[in-house]
């Protein structure tokens, strides 16, 4: 058995990785949590 990743499952991985170091960094996270909603709808 392969339990390895798919390049496809790669790919997703390295763009989820990508999506958070820019847009959702840890004081965003930190901000989002302390909100009242625990969510942000732009986001």
């Amino acid at each position: 058995m392969n339990f390895g990743f798919t390049e496809e499952q790669n790919l997703l991985r390295d763009q989820v990785a990508r999506f958070m170091r820019e847009t959702c960094t840890l004081p965003k996270v930190r901000e989002i949590a302390a909100s009242d909603n625990g969510f942000d709808a732009d986001l």
